[in-house]
């Protein structure tokens, strides 16, 4: 009988070195709170009466 190995979930699913560099998750939480404003403005403006 083997004994048992337990690996990393990266390894066990055969992928390389998956790690989000924190330098990504600046740029991806710089974009994402761009969009939510740029939605939130758009919601103002939409509220606004034309006339």
């Amino acid at each position: 009988m083997r004994p048992i190995t337990l690996r990393p979930h990266s390894e066990a699913s055969g992928a390389p070195h998956t790690r989000i560099k924190e330098r990504d998750m600046y740029k991806m939480a710089i974009f994402l709170g761009g969009f939510l404003t740029l939605t939130i403005l758009i919601g103002v403006l939409a509220t606004i009466s034309p006339v």
